[in-house]
C-alpha cells in the first residue's frame, strides 16, 4: 500500500562507469612531461636562492628570479660538480699536450728505424697510451744516446787538459834539438845586407 505522498514510480539508478586502474604519473603523462613538471634543481644555487633558502631550478635567470625581477648570479666556485669536471677537462689537455709534444719531438730527434716503428703503431690502431709509451721508449733512447756522447767529449777534454797542465808545470830546461844555434852561411855572410854594417863600421 503506498503511502500518502509518495509516487510508486522510482527512478532508475544510473549505471556506474567501471573503476580504471591507476595509472602512473610517468606513464600517464610520459617521462618527459613528468620532468618537465618537476621543477630541475642546479648542481649550486644562485646567490639569491642560497640567501632566501629556496630551491633554486636550472637556468639564468632561475625561476625564482625571473618571476620576481631578482638579479640572478651564480658563484661557480662554489659548484663542486663544475670543479671535479674543469679538473678531468685539464687533466686530458695536460695527457694529449705532452702526448702530442712528444710524438713531434720523436719525428724531430729519432732514429729512421726508430720512427717507422711509431707509425708502425700509429697504423696497427693502438691506443693511445700504446703509442706514448713507444714514443717514450724512443726518446729514452735519444737522451741515453746523447748523454754517453756528451760524457765522452768531456773525457777526451779532460785528458787534453791534463797533459797541457803537466807541460806547463815542467816547461823544458834546454831548447828542443830543432831549436839549434843559428849558423848563418857564406852565402849570408856575403851578402850586401849583412857587408852594410861592416863597412860602416872601419868608416
Amino acid at each position: 500500500m503506498a503511502q500518502p505522498g509518495h509516487t510508486s514510480s522510482h527512478r532508475p539508478r544510473r549505471a556506474l562507469a567501471p573503476r580504471v586502474a591507476s595509472i602512473p604519473e610517468s606513464l600517464a603523462l610520459g617521462s618527459g612531461a613528468a620532468e618537465e613538471i618537476k621543477t630541475k634543481r642546479a648542481s649550486t644555487a644562485c646567490k639569491e636562492c642560497k640567501r632566501r633558502r629556496t630551491r633554486c631550478s636550472t637556468g639564468n635567470p632561475c625561476s625564482q628570479c625571473a618571476a620576481h625581477g631578482r638579479e640572478c648570479v651564480y658563484d661557480e666556485h662554489a659548484d663542486k660538480r663544475r670543479k671535479v669536471a674543469a679538473k678531468r677537462t685539464q687533466e686530458e689537455l695536460e695527457y694529449y699536450r705532452d702526448f702530442v709534444e712528444s710524438l713531434i719531438d720523436s719525428i724531430r730527434y729519432c732514429e729512421p728505424g726508430h720512427i717507422d716503428q711509431i707509425i708502425n703503431v700509429i697504423r696497427s690502431r693502438a691506443t693511445t697510451d700504446e703509442i706514448l709509451s713507444v714514443v717514450k721508449q724512443s726518446l729514452n733512447q735519444v737522451e741515453i744516446h746523447k748523454k754517453d756522447k756528451t760524457q765522452g767529449g768531456e773525457a777526451e777534454v779532460g785528458e787534453g787538459n791534463e797533459e797541457m797542465i803537466e807541460s806547463m808545470e815542467d816547461p823544458p830546461q834546454s831548447p828542443p834539438a830543432s831549436y839549434g844555434a843559428y849558423h848563418p852561411s857564406k852565402e849570408a855572410v856575403n851578402s850586401p845586407l849583412t857587408s852594410i854594417p861592416q863597412r860602416l863600421r872601419y868608416k
